[in-house]
């Protein structure tokens, strides 16, 4: 579909000549039962070592193979890495530090599911996710922390929910989607550390130090709060 054949596209963006800012990038992954639906980022080398590296796509009915499996995919573009992962790693790094304003970066997984197995929100939620990830570029919203970033408010949410989709967002649901399992992120972190040291053994040393660092963080933030963190509990 051309994008002038949609209402409300930005004719201005689109048509700018000089391009336009880029003030956001979101990262998107795919689990069933560890990622929050959205979550910013502390700094631009949070949003690449925690939410860019890490992304990992579970898999599905629709794809081939056993369901539930996951397989990593550091900033969902391993098909088109073509030299080493430490060193494009690195490099996301330096290229997003060496200008004065980056863009914020964002962490996504719209495929949470509930314990009986049904995913929790519909695939028109991300409208929302989207919109509070638009409204933390410009302040518009306060946000909880949690050992790996910020994540929404429930009053926030539940009026975005209410404005774009007509629908109401409750508090349990929240609740279950925004907790942050500890021990779940660990294994997760884990898995990234083994996948950079598989497919590059040249891995800078600096990585796996912030990644340990990192699984640090989130030991000790279990051992004060226990292993699931309740939104709004997390107080470093």
């Amino acid at each position: 579909m051309r994008l002038d054949y949609l209402d409300n596209i930005d004719r201005e963006g689109f048509e700018a000549k000089n391009g336009v800012k880029v003030e956001g990038i979101l990262y998107g992954g795919r689990d069933s039962d560890t990622t929050v639906p959205v979550e910013e980022s502390p700094t631009w080398r949070d949003g690449i070592l925690l939410k860019a590296a890490t992304l990992e796509s579970e898999t599905t009915s629709a794809t081939l193979g056993s369901e539930g499996e996951r397989t990593s995919d550091p900033m969902a573009n391993m098909d088109f890495v073509s030299y080493p992962l430490g060193d494009y790693t690195m490099n996301n790094i330096r290229f997003g530090e060496s200008v004065k304003n980056p863009p914020k970066i964002f962490g996504n997984n719209y495929f949470m599911r509930a314990p009986d197995g049904e995913f929790m929100t519909s695939k028109l939620a991300k409208k929302v996710w989207l919109h509070w990830a638009e409204g933390r570029i410009h302040g518009e919203y306060e946000a909880y922390d949690t050992p790996t970033g910020k994540i929404p408010r429930y009053d926030d949410v539940n009026a975005l929910f209410t404005k774009h989709l007509g629908e109401d967002f409750t508090k349990a649901d929240y609740d279950y989607l925004f907790t942050f399992r500890c021990s779940k992120w660990i294994k997760k972190l884990v898995r990234t550390k083994a996948f950079y040291a598989k497919m590059d053994e040249n891995t800078p040393a600096e990585l796996f130090a912030y990644w340990d660092e990192a699984i640090a963080k989130i030991e000790a933030a279990r051992d004060k709060y226990g292993d699931e963190i309740l939104p709004g509990s997390y107080h470093g």
